[in-house]
């Protein structure tokens, strides 16, 4: 019976957890992602990445292209000076985003749903 519990509890827990992602998106910024808020949050200096919609070859889709579906909400710092190509390509539910003055750039398709 011990078994069956822990069997459960570590089967059912992840059921119940956020899945947060982070990581780089440009040569000095970086994304975080909360899954409890729906948030995309870049910060850093300078200029994103260009990526690709998920059918093109010579370039990688946004690394938050897994949550394209499920982002409500995407913050840029300020100091970021461009939005890259396909950055938020598909994020089909997105109803708020912040865009400071430092971003002077917005580049192809960045937000096609």
């Amino acid at each position: 019976m011990k078994q069956l519990i822990t069997f459960l509890i570590a089967f059912l827990l992840p059921l119940f957890s956020y899945a947060d992602d982070s990581g780089t998106c440009g040569e000095n910024l970086t994304y975080t992602y909360k899954e409890s808020t729906q948030t995309l949050t870049i910060t850093g200096h300078g200029k994103m990445s260009d990526y690709a919609d998920m059918y093109r070859i010579s370039r990688e889709p946004a690394p938050w292209h897994q949550y394209r579906t499920s982002i409500k909400k995407i913050l840029v710092a300020g100091g970021i000076t461009s939005i890259g190509d396909y950055a938020f390509y598909g994020c089909s539910v997105l109803s708020s985003i912040v865009i400071p003055n430092s971003v002077t750039c917005i580049g192809e398709y960045s937000f096609l749903k």
